[in-house]
């Protein structure tokens, strides 16, 4: 209850990172699609193709369309998932250490030095973190019941020990059958899960190497890796090829094994540092004094771990090291760190944490545990900060790690929003200067170039990103409204030609369909587009406005009812959608209260222009 109370200030903390495309508009999550297309079609993964196919999570999209279905797709009921799975995750991972040591009261402190540690916040808040809540637990409870099997019925038991009886090898085959069905669960929410089948054989041989050899540990050890190894090849099979974010090379392979030694320090830095977390690292160069530097620390650990004095600190050693190899750059992946990356391994570290105040006089241990506590939830809080709100956030990471192309381009974002395009085309440039490379970083940069009157830069850079991805239809809708702006409705046209022909699906591009109709005084062709992409998009409430004032346009009095009021029910504040709905109301002679109410807000609260003339002219003609 108090680690979860430490975050429950930013409970509300907005969409950000990659929300949008996993969550907010992928409509597998937001309006469902058949089952079976969640676990054979890449695309529910999210709604950006290339993210789509960085991974395979068919479960961790289940999970969230659960959420959404309940909670509806609003920041507060994925906050409030998160944080339930978080709070069993911490009872699980008290039970664990107190598995380990025996000892109730270090057990509680490595579990609160977990619970409290501040590089948890970001998969706290993090709304699309709920896949790697949900595969840690998953895979906690599938080592529960591995570890079962291995002691023959008894958790803590010596995997050596007989198994006798039919009946009790009928409930550890059931065990075994769970861990397995446990353990490929949490791989389809998480790929980091492919370590289940290591923290096993590092729970077998905790007590001694014989423990690995035993018939029943063997079996249950070789069915893990060959459930592994299936889900690797259905991962690379449905992604379309490789097993990381990238094509595995022998050049990749070798950066990797010089890279991974210095994530491995790192890692171990930031998850006991207190402070300095934010969500766009860059990693450590590995040079050469780096990679010798950080070796000699692995051996010291290594060392450590095979003197330690009680197994526990060994197991806990073990387990931090096993589960961060799949984020060690062995094969490429998109982030070099990330926090949330650190939330199954750092309960390796507590539990060699409690192991080792186990190790310690009881008011020593209990006074050295308090204080680093106490330390971390201090961090907790005062990073928790940071997350409460999209602007503090990436001039957080800007200022804590300015060569970060990621934070320089998100911040950029925050900045385009609020119409500082100066700012935010010096940040784009900083991110392109930095190495930021496609999509994520280009085509903002072209948006910026455009809003500021640089047409000919903007079509040049967008020439330039189209050349090699052809497939991108959001460049295609910006330059479709490029030649919009120029009064080239025949070259807009050509775009968005071009566009449909690669991603018929690319809300922007239908869009500029909309934008293309309106130009061409066709208000039934926008008002089709419209409702189309509101279809692709049904929780953006101004799309519903924009749909509703083309429908009325177009003289579908019962359309543009709907449409207001599905906009009010989105935005109940938004004066925009006060103003559809009391437009809708008054074209179809309702003149009531409501209606009145309605548009007196909308003119208040409407600046100057068209929207505010419309509602003004409504409230005279008022009989």
């Amino acid at each position: 209850m108090v680690a979860l109370g430490l975050t429950a200030p930013v409970l509300d903390h907005p969409f950000d990172l990659d929300d949008d495309s996993y969550i907010v508009f992928n409509r597998a999550v937001v309006d469902g699609v058949p089952l079976s297309s969640y676990f054979l079609d890449g695309r529910t993964n999210a709604s950006r193709p290339y993210l789509a196919l960085q991974s395979y999570r068919p479960v961790r999209t289940l999970a969230l369309r659960a959420v959404a279905r309940i909670g509806g797709v609003t920041p507060r009921a994925f906050g409030v998932a998160n944080r339930a799975l978080y709070g069993l995750s911490i009872a699980l991972v008290l039970l664990l250490a107190l598995r380990v040591t025996g000892r109730p009261w270090p057990a509680l402190g490595g579990a609160a030095l977990w619970a409290f540690a501040p590089v948890h916040v970001e998969p706290v808040v993090y709304a699309s973190a709920l896949g790697d809540h949900l595969s840690l637990l998953l895979e906690l409870c599938a080592l529960a019941c591995g570890a079962l099997v291995i002691g023959g019925g008894n958790i803590d038991g010596d995997p050596r020990a007989a198994t006798e009886g039919a009946g009790r090898r009928r409930w550890l085959v059931a065990a075994a059958a769970l861990s397995l069905l446990l353990a490929a669960l949490a791989m389809g929410t998480k790929e980091t899960a492919i370590t289940l089948g290591g923290l096993l054989a590092a729970w077998a041989a905790r007590r001694g190497l014989p423990g690995l050899f035993v018939p029943r540990t063997l079996a249950l050890l070789v069915a893990h890796a060959l459930l592994a190894a299936g889900f690797l090849w259905l991962h690379a099979h449905i992604r379309g090829g490789s097993l990381g974010h990238a094509e595995t090379t022998a050049t990749t392979l070798a950066h990797g094994l010089l890279q991974a030694p210095v994530l491995l320090v790192e890692y171990l830095r930031i998850c006991v540092a207190p402070l300095g977390h934010h969500p766009a690292y860059v990693a450590p160069a590995a040079t050469g004094l780096r990679v010798a530097a950080s070796l000699f620390v692995v051996a010291i650990g290594a060392f450590a771990a095979l003197r330690a004095r009680t197994p526990g600190l060994r197991f806990g050693m073990v387990w931090f090291a096993v589960t961060l190899l799949p984020v060690l750059q062995l094969v490429p992946i998109a982030a070099d760190l990330a926090d949330r990356f650190a939330l199954l391994p750092s309960i390796g570290l507590a539990v060699a944490a409690a192991a080792g105040l186990s190790l310690l006089p009881p008011r020593i241990a209990g006074v050295a545990a308090a204080a680093v506590a106490l330390l971390f939830a201090a961090g907790t809080v005062a990073e928790q900060r940071n997350w409460s709100d999209p602007e503090s956030l990436w001039e957080h990471a800007v200022e804590m790690e300015p060569r970060s192309p990621q934070a320089c381009v998100n911040l950029g974002g925050v900045r385009m929003a609020q119409r500082r395009t100066a700012l935010a085309l010096d940040l784009f440039d900083r991110a392109l200067a930095q190495g930021g490379r496609g999509p994520d970083y280009e085509l903002p940069r072209a948006s910026a170039l455009a809003a500021l009157g640089q047409v000919e830069e903007a079509e040049a850079a967008l020439a330039a990103l189209l050349a090699r991805e052809p497939g991108l239809g959001r460049a295609h809708a910006l330059r479709g409204d490029l030649a919009l702006r120029r009064r080239r409705i025949d070259l807009a046209g050509v775009a968005l030609a071009a566009g449909r022909a690669v991603a018929p699906d690319e809300p922007s591009l239908v869009m500029l369909a909309a934008v293309l109709a309106q130009a061409q005084h066709d208000p039934a062709a926008e008002a089709q587009a419209l409702a189309r992409l509101v279809l692709l998009t049904p929780r953006d409430a101004r799309l519903r406005y924009l749909q509703g004032r083309a429908a009325l346009a177009a003289g579908d009095r019962d359309a543009g009812l709907s449409a207001g009021r599905a906009c009010l029910g989105l935005d109940p504040a938004a004066p925009q959608c006060q103003l559809l709905l009391g437009l809708a109301l008054v074209a179809q002679g309702t003149f009531t209260d409501e209606a009145r109410t309605l548009l007196d807000h909308a003119a208040l609260g409407l600046p100057p222009g068209p929207d505010r003339s419309a509602a003004e002219e409504a409230r005279r003609r008022w009989p």
